[in-house]
């Protein structure tokens, strides 16, 4: 009997282990998807937040980063620095004096 008792707390201790181990597996998973999760809905609000700077400024023509970050929604204004910064990267805006306007198209 009391082999049998040993055996069992054996296999248990075992098992016990093996899930711990799982769910740490599972817990690393779900929080590299929850990383990739935010990245994409950054990415996502960056470009929206980049778009909606096109259109303000073609639609209100340039302005001061103030100016411009009064149009953007409240909701996005911690992407406008990332939008900014992605757009005058690929040339679409220029930044002069502190003035952002649309960069000239050749």
């Amino acid at each position: 009997m009391a082999m049998s008792q040993a055996t069992r707390a054996g296999v248990e201790t075992r098992l016990a282990e093996k899930e711990r181990t799982a769910n740490r597996a599972r817990g690393r998973a779900e929080g590299e998807r929850a990383v990739v999760a935010e990245e994409v809905r950054d990415d996502a609000a960056i470009k929206r937040v980049a778009r909606g700077m096109v259109r303000g400024l073609e639609s209100h023509g340039e302005g001061t980063y103030s100016e411009i970050r009064k149009r953007v929604a409240g909701r996005d204004r911690k992407y406008l620095d990332a939008a900014l910064e992605r757009l005058e990267e690929a040339g679409s805006v220029e930044i002069v004096d502190n003035v952002i306007k649309l960069a000239a198209k050749c």
